[in-house]
């Protein structure tokens, strides 16, 4: 839902649309409203958790690595408001949003996602994961378990239920980025005292004596590549599960996939790797998840194919045209994001809206080969240049 007016306005629109319903996270000013707003910033440390509701308060611009975020909280069934002031968005960034912000009508997950007693029902994907991972951690030989998927697809979920049944007698660590990152895989496991750690305490646990047989990291692209790294190489006898987001709300997902399981192929521990696709906290084709993807360009890829018989044509390019030309913008970002190791939506902002950007590009034919991203840095003198 989207409601526009001055804050007090947006904030009593928000609060009257969702009434009574409670487990409603606010993101940013709460304005009049009597509740505790969370800072755009600290929805980092709430990935991998789940909420009914969520209300984005826009007021001071247009955030789309909060929005990212924050979508992903939202069960099925549940609501995200978009709080934001009466006038248009500015800049080609508010331009690209505004044409494809619903005018009427809510913006909210699909109402067929059915919640069973409270509980998401598990899916086919979800079950043939924890199989896999039981039958892993069965072998006295270490593994190396890459779990991946878009969020709301279960995967936190699955590798809890798959630590539910390890015997107690086994050790257990769940490393996350936050405490709060590894919720989802605390609640499923079930496992009494089993506390999530960060990856300094169990670096330094590790130093001081065994690892343990089981070590989970949710949420592992959020972690820079030498401490993935440095973690697996303090582990060497125990079974190790990466869990993580890669479509871009954290920004480091491309990262995690050419930078960290490159190299996990090189070292000795075998190698399994399972991506879920099928959505758990909605239903398939949430309307909601397509909006977000469109707003932010989640789904941006490079051109599918090139026609390697034309010459290449360069040019500096306007950035009007991305706004005028959607799929040229598509295939823009969706090559820079597939290149640079760490993008986050904030980036289509930059690259829309920074004065000092000049935009380059390479084609084939009428598709995309190349492109080149240069930002002036100014304010040096001529003895510093020379």
């Amino acid at each position: 839902m989207v409601v526009r007016g001055d804050r007090t306005q947006t904030a009593e629109a928000a609060r009257t649309a969702l009434g009574a319903l409670g487990d409603v996270v606010w993101v940013g000013g709460a304005d009049g409203v009597d509740v505790s707003p969370v800072s755009a910033r600290s929805l980092q440390r709430r990935l991998g958790s789940s909420c009914r509701a969520a209300v984005l308060d826009l007021h001071e611009g247009f955030d789309g690595d909060a929005l990212g975020r924050v979508h992903g909280l939202v069960r099925g069934g549940g609501t995200l408001v978009l709080r934001l002031p009466a006038e248009s968005l500015s800049g080609r960034m508010g331009r690209w949003v505004e044409a494809r912000l619903p005018r009427s009508g809510s913006f909210s997950k699909n109402v067929d996602a059915v919640e069973h007693g409270g509980e998401e029902e598990p899916t086919l994907e979800q079950d043939s994961l924890v199989r896999c991972l039981r039958q892993a951690w069965d072998h006295a030989s270490p593994t190396t378990s890459v779990v991946t998927a878009d969020r709301g697809r279960g995967k936190s979920a699955g590798v809890g239920r798959a630590l539910a049944a390890v015997p107690p007698s086994r050790s257990v660590a769940v490393v996350a980025p936050h405490p709060r990152a590894a919720d989802e895989v605390l609640r499923f496991a079930d496992r009494p005292g089993l506390t999530s750690t960060s990856p300094l305490d169990l670096l330094a646990m590790v130093q001081a004596g065994p690892p343990p047989a089981i070590v989970v990291v949710d949420e592992a692209a959020t972690l820079p590549v030498p401490l993935l790294q440095a973690l697996c190489e303090a582990c060497p006898t125990s079974h190790i599960v990466l869990a993580t987001t890669l479509h871009g709300y954290e920004g480091s997902g491309r990262g995690f996939l050419h930078r960290v399981l490159p190299w996990l192929r090189t070292q000795a521990r075998p190698v399994a790797r399972h991506t879920l696709s099928e959505p758990i906290r909605w239903s398939a084709g949430d309307l909601l998840e397509r909006a977000v993807f469109d707003l932010l360009a989640l789904d941006a890829v490079p051109a599918a194919s090139l026609d390697l018989s034309v010459p290449p044509r360069a040019e500096c390019l306007d950035r009007e045209r991305l706004i005028a030309e959607p799929g040229l913008l598509r295939q823009v970002f969706g090559l820079l994001a597939t290149a640079h190791y760490r993008t986050t939506p904030s980036d289509l902002h930059h690259l829309l809206d920074d004065p000092n950007v000049a935009l380059h590009v390479v084609w084939l034919g009428t598709s995309v080969a190349a492109v080149g991203w240069l930002v002036a840095d100014g304010g040096l003198d001529e003895d510093a240049v020379a």
